[in-house]
């Protein structure tokens, strides 16, 4: 699990490179350093909280992240479809959102569960927490490579999404080819922050109700 994970966090540093040096003119829009160091900045300390994590564990731990990340890996999965939802159909209004919404939100509840189970087993928030946190970043980790694939594959389509887009139209960013990139690296950071705020927050709360539910089967 270790190696995987470390694998797939340096496949994502090396597409971010590769995009910027398949299309060099990405570097001579205004504010293209910052879009391009967010993402690497949390690959990094993403690598580093693996390492952290994964170093020496007892068994319960490795337990507990192996289970997380299978199962950040069938919501990595949702958000996969999520994003190919969004790309390759010309979906629109309710029927966009009926559509992405339980891809979107769905693996915020399945989080909060794996932690309340987590929590539950093992009598502990803080693993219950972890859990979560892990899963969470496996499901973007997951969802973060494909669209940074996305953008060196098929960056034809995604200029003809973006070319009206309101926030490229607000970055004065001229080049469409280069602002694909720039909202992939955007979308990156944003996904890899919102997986830790949200796995902590969804977690917190279903390890809370797990421990509650530990101690009462035990006091039972």
């Amino acid at each position: 699990m270790r190696g995987a994970f470390l694998a797939i966090l340096g496949l994502d540093i090396v597409l971010v490179g590769v995009g910027v040096a398949n299309y060099p003119a990405f570097l001579r829009q205004p504010g293209s350093l910052a879009y391009l160091a967010e993402p690497l900045v949390l690959l990094v300390i993403y690598v580093a909280v693996v390492l952290a994590v994964t170093g020496r564990t007892g068994r319960d731990q490795r337990r507990l992240l192996w289970t997380a990340a299978i199962v950040g890996l069938a919501t990595g999965a949702m958000e996969v479809a999520n994003i190919s939802v969004e790309t390759f159909t010309n979906l629109s209004g309710p029927a966009n959102l009926a559509t992405t919404a339980p891809f979107i939100l769905g693996p915020f509840v399945i989080w909060g569960v794996v932690g309340g189970w987590a929590a539950r087993a093992t009598g502990s928030l803080r693993l219950g927490l972890l859990a979560a946190v892990w899963s969470a970043m496996v499901t973007m980790v997951v969802g973060v490579t494909y669209g940074f694939a996305l953008a060196l594959t098929a960056p034809g389509r995604l200029t003809r999404i973006l070319a009206d887009d309101p926030d490229r139209i607000r970055s004065g960013w001229s080049d469409v080819r280069a602002y694909v990139l720039a909202n992939a690296f955007d979308n990156g950071f944003t996904h890899l922050l919102g997986a830790v705020l949200v796995g902590t927050a969804v977690g917190l709360v279903g390890g809370l109700v797990g421990v509650r539910w530990s101690r009462a089967h035990a006091a039972g």
